[in-house]
């Protein structure tokens, strides 16, 4: 965790402006490392482009002990819908879809 000071959100701006997708989501890894957090938070913003393994939503369910809210952006493609609404659904989350152009 860290403090979201105005130059920390600045210096994140431009490593987040710098990503580039490579394709192949795997979320899962990010997922154990946040339920590990402490203290735990109190909600979690998944967002993608792209689609995951069905495996991966039993895996953050089961997980997710404290229940914690995951709320789910699909981004430009919708494939992973279906996924992303019951992982948000199982966590007391919500599942928003945010349209636009692809590559």
């Amino acid at each position: 965790w860290m403090r979201a000071t105005g130059r920390e959100k600045e210096r994140f701006r431009g490593s987040i402006a710098s990503l580039r997708a490579m394709g192949a989501t795997e979320p899962a890894p990010a997922f154990m490392m946040t339920f590990e957090l402490r203290p735990r938070p109190d909600a979690i913003y998944f967002m993608t482009d792209g689609e995951f393994a069905p495996d991966v939503v039993t895996l953050v369910n089961s997980t997710n002990k404290n229940k914690v809210p995951i709320h789910c952006i699909s981004l430009v493609n919708a494939n992973a819908a279906g996924l992303l609404r019951q992982i948000a659904d199982a966590s007391g989350g919500t599942y928003t879809h945010i349209p636009g152009r692809g590559p």
